[in-house]
């Protein structure tokens, strides 16, 4: 099952699903992959339709950061199922075209 999830910063995620997480060797806070495939997103740029030029004339879409610290779950565990809808519902949005999805679909 895959979920589009957003928090406000990277640690609050973390401690929202302390199911997924683990300390490696050096003491930091990870993502467990044993029960979920965890991607990162991190904050997503949308287009806003502006096109911009460069000094060397390079154009290129202006882009700006959407509000947010994004990831993606992956995962076929009930309990961390169970942890993510029970998390509030705007740290699990359902996007109508999800900015980075899985490769192969859901």
């Amino acid at each position: 099952m895959d979920f589009y999830l957003k928090f406000s910063v990277r640690a609050a995620a973390l401690a929202a699903l302390p199911i997924l997480t683990a300390q490696d060797d050096d003491g930091e806070t990870v993502w467990r992959q044993d029960l979920a495939s965890v991607a990162e997103i991190g904050t997503i740029y949308a287009e806003t339709g502006v096109t911009i030029t460069d000094a060397d004339g390079i154009e290129y879409p202006e882009t700006v950061a959407l509000d947010g610290w994004h990831m993606n779950v992956r995962t076929w565990s009930d309990d961390v199922i169970a942890a993510i809808g029970a998390l509030p519902e705007e740290a699990r949005p359902e996007p109508a075209t999800p900015a980075v999805v899985w490769a192969g679909g859901a």
